[in-house]
């Protein structure tokens, strides 16, 4: 049987079911003491990576100099 469990938040105080208190806990910003603590928000980070990577020339018969032009389904032609 679950015990009923006090939360705080705001000053005020709450009682409920030991589950229903942790999920308040954890997602509801609800506090098991009652001292006023501020939740900082969280940040996501980013990884940061470093890479040392070696150009390889590729001599190709179909290599103009020119950039390559892709079809990306936009069509300008009056039909």
């Amino acid at each position: 049987m679950s015990k009923a469990i006090k939360v705080y938040r705001d000053g005020k105080e709450f009682v409920c079911l030991e589950k229903r208190a942790n999920f308040l806990v954890d997602t509801q910003g609800y506090s098991f003491s009652q001292e006023n603590k501020t939740k900082a928000p969280t940040k996501k980070r980013k990884a940061k990576v470093k890479v040392d990577a070696d150009v390889i020339q590729m001599d190709s018969p179909f290599n103009d100099g020119e950039p390559i032009n892709i079809d990306n389904g936009e069509t300008n032609s009056e039909e």
